[in-house]
């Protein structure tokens, strides 16, 4: 079951962290199911230390992360590591449902 929070944006300590990374977002269903610990482990190999949150559900699986990347580029960047990533893991992607930039702006607190 999807979560209403997905994704979870942690906000960092510090504002002028948060004014440094926007944050993509990308969901997309699979050829089979695809297990949390599995789902994971796979987007820590996409995306290290700027992993923000994962969705695991049954055969949907969506990445959040950190990104300093302006929207375009970051964009087929993380739908490049998604796919890839996946293939990787034996996943196939069968159909996109959301692919999203949200900037530093959008993610970061009114202080």
């Amino acid at each position: 079951m999807t979560r209403p929070d997905w994704p979870y944006l942690p906000l960092p300590p510090h504002p002028a962290e948060a004014a440094a990374w926007n944050v993509t977002v990308v969901v997309g269903t699979l050829d089979h199911p695809i297990d949390p610990a599995t789902a994971w482990a796979v987007a820590e190999r996409m995306h290290g230390s700027n992993l923000l949150d994962v969705l695991a559900d049954d055969t949907r699986v969506g990445v959040a992360a950190k990104s300093e990347l302006e929207l375009y580029p970051a964009l087929e960047q993380a739908g490049e590591a998604f796919v890839d990533g996946l293939a990787d893991a034996g996943f196939k992607l069968r159909n996109w449902e959301r692919v999203e930039w949200l900037s530093a702006e959008v993610v970061q607190p009114e202080r």
